[in-house]
């Protein structure tokens, strides 16, 4: 099979159902090639406490490769990562995440909604299941938080995975872009007027949270 770059799963809305079940629909997907649904966003509280661990990490190096079961084939991703700083939990030695999606060649399998991995760019990662789910993220999506550059000094502050300032704990649990400005305001002037966390006070958050669970946690 060569896959374009239109994504393997289309988006179909779950209704009431729990965060937890994007994981089950998407699987389901993937074995019977029907279209899954949209993630629903954890609350603070399932982020954090659902990750197996949690690091502030540079990507250091990504690998594709096309995978071969029977007739059907599939395009597999190893993304190796630099731990720079343990956040929660307790990581393997060396941390290499394996993601469906990829490219090989000429062709192509991406996953709706699912951040793409570049080398050099840092964030902090909230993993889960590495090796037995297809996308090792809580919630996939909303596992990973950028932390990009203020301007052209070495300021940084941390973004959502659409690159959307992440300013108050209340923003995780609401789908992607929910919080943007209305009148179309980039992401750049939300930032400057909704100061975002920096790194330190976001991993500082995350560490309270695991060591006392708060589900009423939401500013």
């Amino acid at each position: 099979m060569i896959w374009s770059r239109r994504s393997l799963f289309s988006p179909q809305r779950i209704g009431n159902s729990s965060w937890m079940a994007w994981r089950v629909l998407l699987l389901s997907g993937l074995c019977m090639g029907v279209n899954a649904t949209e993630v629903v966003p954890p609350s603070f509280d399932e982020l954090v406490n659902g990750a197996d661990y949690v690091v502030r990490a540079k990507v250091e190096e990504v690998t594709s490769q096309l995978v071969n079961r029977g007739t059907k084939s599939r395009i597999v991703s190893k993304v190796k990562l630099e731990v720079l700083e343990v956040v929660a939990g307790d990581p393997p030695e060396s941390v290499v995440l394996t993601v469906l999606g990829g490219q090989v060649g000429e062709r192509i399998m991406t996953i709706e909604g699912a951040p793409q991995f570049v080398p050099g760019t840092e964030a902090i990662f909230f993993v889960q299941g590495n090796g037995r789910q297809f996308y090792p993220l809580v919630a996939m999506m909303h596992g990973l938080y950028p932390i990009l550059k203020n301007g052209v000094g070495e300021d940084t502050y941390m973004a959502r995975s659409n690159r959307e300032p992440l300013s108050s704990i209340s923003q995780i649990s609401k789908k992607m872009g929910e919080t943007a400005a209305p009148d179309g305001t980039s992401n750049d002037a939300l930032r400057a007027s909704l100061p975002a966390f920096k790194p330190t006070e976001f991993m500082e958050r995350i560490r309270q949270q695991r060591v006392n669970p708060n589900p009423s946690n939401r500013e």
